[in-house]
């Protein structure tokens, strides 16, 4: 008596299993690649390239008081512009009344300005600090993502 030693599967069924599987490892190997080269940059990737192209630019002067001096990316998913007064000389600066005019002023702009929407849709916390002339720290304004 001889023993059929053919498989179960005919030889239609083993090709359509054999596409099957080479279709689901394509899928898996498309999706590895993609996910490797060409993923979304993280949000720290985001505000460390950020930082990094503005700092070629500074210092700078915003307007006839004011330059920025850097830029950097603090925890929390947090910029910060640091900046200077530069008053004209012998000028005094009450810095509370400069605080309390400038805070909705940055507030506004980071709220409105196209330039932030990246940083407002990943919920960044977008900073300005300020010195005076000689590096002393003058005051904070600090925007939280939805403020």
């Amino acid at each position: 008596m001889a023993i059929n030693t053919q498989s179960i599967v005919p030889d239609e069924g083993k090709k359509k299993i054999r596409n099957s599987i080479a279709a689901i490892v394509g899928f898996i190997a498309v999706g590895l690649v993609s996910q490797l080269f060409f993923k979304a940059p993280t949000i720290d990737e985001l505000l460390n390239k950020a930082v990094s192209e503005l700092n070629k630019t500074c210092p700078m002067m915003i307007d006839k008081m004011t330059r920025l001096d850097s830029a950097s990316v603090l925890s929390n998913q947090e910029i910060q512009y640091n900046c200077t007064i530069l008053p004209p000389e012998n000028t005094s600066i009450d810095v509370g009344q400069l605080k309390t005019n400038m805070e909705p002023v940055i507030i506004n702009s980071v709220k409105t300005n196209t330039e932030l929407n990246k940083y407002r849709d990943r919920k960044v916390t977008v900073s300005y600090s300020y010195k005076d002339k000689n590096g002393a720290f003058l005051f904070k304004v600090s925007v939280p993502p939805g403020k």
